[in-house]
């Protein structure tokens, strides 16, 4: 791999020369920034930063998004509704691809280029909430947004600063891994830049040496060649450097080593499902039901006893301690709020029959609904 003249900051400042920062006209009045040379999509360019945008997306893209009737003076849940919304969100073909991947794909453009457009095709080409068919995603700002679920990214903000971190991560962790000299090797030989004979005599020598290695645990040299090591590391690039970067990368993603590799605690998983999660989601909520409902569907007004909502399903006890469960049952029951098939929901236990009576501490008596079979 050919070296690279300079230091680490001279050869990044070489690189952001070619760096542009599209003009807001470009991007259609929006205020989007960039920092992605000639594309409107950022790809990242380093491997923890793609491991972010990949973990945040699939988090998102394996969630179950709900359809329900709900009563307008309670806003509890009437039913849920089997329908062809429902159906597209959750199960059917999407732009040719299938659900996880959509919106795996629909998160991930969101994440690099800043903005996710997502355009409903009904049955007929004209809106009914009994005809959708399709959803088609795209980093292209459509003309207008009236009728396409637009998601920004939160990290939107701070894009250029997202941009400029993973390419000095990059640009650390190549120099880190460079394959810099561990060793001098003296053989018998004189270097002949016209034929090859020096380069193979050298690969003979390496080979033989190896070859020994392997099979016996100890390298033969003969009397004419010398091995030196290096004893001084000659990297430009320390790895406290390459961590420094590391952490200011996670940082601006909101979230922790931890969370991406799969071992952080309940309260790291907490605090990235409130803060990384949540706030996507609710984003999302808001655009579908804006654009999949209808006004007479979704508002409510004194002469209807119903409204539709779409929304995401949400265990918020998944990452709690079974103390923290216990105390949450507790305070539900002494509120009277809570049903017996709730309570086992919370236990990972399976509803029963009878589940929708709400129980009180006050000698444990059920209180008996008149929705018995909507849990």
């Amino acid at each position: 791999m050919e070296k690279q003249k300079g230091g680490f900051f001279s050869r990044f400042r070489r690189g952001a020369e070619h760096t542009t920062v599209k003009p807001k006209s470009h991007l259609r009045g929006d205020a989007r920034d960039y920092v992605t040379g000639d594309a409107d999509t950022y790809k990242p360019q380093s491997m923890i930063v793609a491991s972010i945008i990949d973990y945040i997306a699939n988090d998102i893209a394996t969630q179950t998004f709900t359809h329900e009737r709900l009563d307008t003076e309670t806003m509890i849940r009437i039913n849920r509704l089997d329908s062809p919304i429902y159906e597209v969100l959750n199960l059917s073909l999407k732009d040719g691809k299938t659900n996880a991947e959509f919106w795996t794909d629909a998160m991930k453009t969101m994440l690099n280029s800043g903005w996710v457009y997502i355009t409903p095709v009904y049955y007929g080409g004209t809106y009914s909430p009994d005809g959708l068919l399709d959803l088609v995603a795209s980093d292209q700002r459509p003309d207008s947004l009236e009728n396409t679920i637009t998601i920004k990214s939160p990290y939107s903000r701070g894009h250029q600063a997202k941009t400029l971190m993973d390419k000095m991560y990059e640009i650390l962790w190549r120099d880190m891994s460079s394959d810099d000299a561990k060793a001098f090797l003296k053989i018998n030989g004189q270097i002949d830049q016209k034929n090859g004979n020096f380069s193979e005599q050298v690969s003979k020598t390496l080979d033989m040496f190896f070859k020994f290695v392997e099979e016996y645990g100890i390298g033969i040299l003969d009397n004419k060649t010398d091995y030196s090591e290096l004893k001084r590391d000659y990297r430009k690039v320390k790895p406290d450097d390459v961590k420094l970067i590391e952490k200011q990368v996670y940082s601006i993603f909101g979230v922790t080593e931890e969370v991406i590799l799969g071992n952080a605690t309940q309260v790291q998983m907490k605090l990235y499902k409130e803060t990384v999660v949540s706030p996507i989601n609710q984003q999302l909520i808001t655009e579908l039901n804006r654009v999949l409902l209808s006004k007479y569907l979704r508002v409510i007004t004194s002469s209807k006893k119903s409204v539709e909502r779409i929304g995401v399903y949400e265990n918020r006890y998944q990452y709690a301690s079974l103390a923290e469960i216990s105390e949450a049952i507790k305070a539900l029951t002494n509120a009277g709020v809570a049903s017996r098939n709730s309570i086992r929901g919370l236990m990972w236990l399976q509803l029963i029959e009878g589940g929708a009576d709400i129980v009180t501490n006050l000698n444990n008596v059920s209180i008996k609904t008149k929705e018995t079979n909507n849990e």
